[in-house]
């Protein structure tokens, strides 16, 4: 393979079976991406949806004390879960990266082509991103693991004990 690498540098005439054969690999590489991708997503929205199951669950099935101590003890399910939401956020930007270095490989490899199905399918979704709504899922699920956090600490009384403290605070100054 380095030896077909060197036969296409830009000082030589490119070799188009070269070039066919770099660009169908290459293009399987970013597919193989694009699914690891789908995988994660479906990953860490299942464990971000079982974090609301188990704590549905805990809240509302027989059994459970509705006391303070109870409700401070569920704020690990949120704060874990945001954490997630936030850990996949990530997975999406790194993974965006290296499709949009992918993409410019591609096209680069397409320049020395007739046929450009790649480089034509980008100009075509000129202005659309990949991904814009696969972030906006992580970022609703730290928004509705934050009013789950809220509701548990109003659940639980610390935040009116907190509020008192800051007024006490702010009165006494």
């Amino acid at each position: 393979m380095e030896d077909d690498v060197r036969k296409c540098t830009r000082e030589a005439e490119p070799n188009l079976e070269i070039l066919e054969r770099q660009l169908a690999n290459y293009a399987n590489c970013t597919e193989r991406l694009v699914d690891r991708r789908a995988e994660a997503n479906r990953f860490y929205a299942g464990i971000n949806t079982a974090i609301f199951g188990a704590a549905g669950f805990v809240l509302y099935g027989e059994g459970f004390k509705a006391g303070p101590q109870e409700y401070l003890l569920l704020l690990g399910l949120p704060l874990s879960g945001m954490i997630l939401a936030h850990v996949w956020l990530c997975v999406l930007a790194s993974q965006s990266k290296r499709l949009d270095a992918k993409y410019k490989i591609i096209h680069e490899i397409e320049k020395h082509l007739v046929v450009r199905p790649y480089l034509d399918e980008y100009k075509e979704c000129e202005g659309l991103k990949h991904g814009s709504f696969e972030r906006r899922m992580p970022q609703l699920f730290i928004v509705l693991h934050l009013f789950f956090f809220l509701f548990l600490m109003v659940q639980s009384g610390v935040l009116n004990q907190w509020m008192r403290w800051m007024e006490g605070k702010l009165g006494g100054s």
